[in-house]
């Protein structure tokens, strides 16, 4: 877990999880992706902090729930 930090100063800890091993995220509509990255935000982030985040990280696709007031981005990595 590597501690980073946005210009937009959201602190955030990157895991990496095997399918379906992060709280209740949900699956992706495609079977053909699974979840590769998972960041835990500040509960004031803003859509466009998480925006930035996406951007950072250079990452596939990226969604954004509200699990056990906080808020998370999720990327799912595609399988080929």
């Amino acid at each position: 877990m590597v501690p980073v930090e946005t210009e937009a100063r959201v602190e955030t800890e990157w895991f990496e999880h095997p399918v379906g091993q992060i709280l209740d995220v949900p699956p992706h509509p495609s079977p053909r992706y699974y979840l590769w990255q998972c960041a835990r935000t500040s509960e004031n982030a803003s859509e466009g902090q998480l925006r930035q985040l996406g951007e950072l990280f250079d990452l596939p696709e990226v969604d954004r729930g509200v699990v056990i007031g906080h808020i998370y981005t999720w990327a799912y990595h595609q399988v080929y």
